[in-house]
């Protein structure tokens, strides 16, 4: 706290969008404070980037991420993570649902194309209601990553949906992939 000069009765303060991406940039742009967060991250980046090899994601081939979209956070991970491997240049594509309006922009996160072109649309605005009912994932969330038997696996966090969400998410994905 004392490289970015945070007294003692800000460490709790709460940011906006606005507040947040400058506080976020001041931590970029401050040398000795961005070279503690690289150091502090280097072996879950150094798993993450293992993983994604191993899954092809380097290989000669074009690929992109599908998801439902919103603000593109995750997208603009990738891009970050992917940027120390790849280069400062490269620019992930993905395609989503929907995008609101005040998604990340492309030189954050990269190219991204929302099925509904017009930003902040009903399902922006219901954007959990169309996670939980008609994208449901398989499984929780991965949190990290780690190395087991020579190959990278990830973590997932903990599932906390019911039986019932569970068997209606499997029953989903089963129509989903007859129909597909």
């Amino acid at each position: 706290f004392r490289l970015l000069d945070i007294q003692p009765d800000e460490i709790d303060q709460k940011f906006d969008i606005r507040e947040a991406r400058l506080f976020i940039a001041s931590l970029k742009n401050n040398v000795d404070v961005y070279e503690i967060i690289l150091a502090s991250a280097s072996k879950a980046r150094d798993l993450a980037l293992r993983y994604f090899d191993q899954e092809g994601l380097f290989d000669n081939v074009r690929w992109a991420l599908v998801d439902t979209g919103w603000s593109l956070n995750c997208q603009a991970a990738l891009k970050r993570i992917l940027s120390m491997h790849l280069g400062v240049e490269f620019n992930p594509v993905g395609y989503y649902i929907a995008l609101m309006k005040s998604h990340l922009p492309e030189q954050e996160a990269g190219i991204a194309h929302g099925f509904v072109p017009r930003p902040e649309v009903v399902f922006c605005r219901r954007r959990t209601m169309v996670e939980h009912s008609f994208t449901p994932a398989l499984h929780a969330s991965t949190r990290s990553y780690m190395e087991q038997n020579g190959s990278v696996h990830p973590v997932l966090g903990e599932e906390v949906r019911s039986d019932a969400e569970l068997t209606y998410v499997r029953r989903l994905h089963a129509i989903c992939t007859v129909q597909a």
